[in-house]
């Protein structure tokens, strides 16, 4: 099967990288699309999520959830507090009327 090429623009916005604009190449294959993202804006990693803006696709690394995991698997490698923590002088709330 024959792949359709057209031209597209990928933008790139950071804090480290001011923004910059190239023109890839989209190609058909069946339902799917597909593109090369230059290699100075390669994401690092294996995995990424894909969600549509508007007329805009926009690709985000998968790295929050690893952060969470990292910080759960730092949590459990540190031994439990075993200190007292001090009693807190803690009333409830005065009632108020509006």
């Amino acid at each position: 099967m024959a792949r359709a090429v057209r031209p597209c623009q990928v933008e790139l916005r950071n804090e480290i990288a001011p923004k910059r604009t190239w023109t890839v190449k989209l190609e058909r294959s069946g339902r799917d699309h597909s593109l090369r993202i230059p290699g100075e804006v390669a994401l690092p990693g294996e995995e990424a999520v894909l969600r549509r803006d508007g007329d805009k696709v926009v690709v985000e690394l998968v790295g929050k959830e690893k952060s969470i995991e990292k910080l759960i698997a730092y949590f459990r490698s540190i031994p439990p507090i075993t200190e007292e923590f001090p009693k807190i002088d803690d009333p409830p709330p005065e009632d108020v009327e509006f």
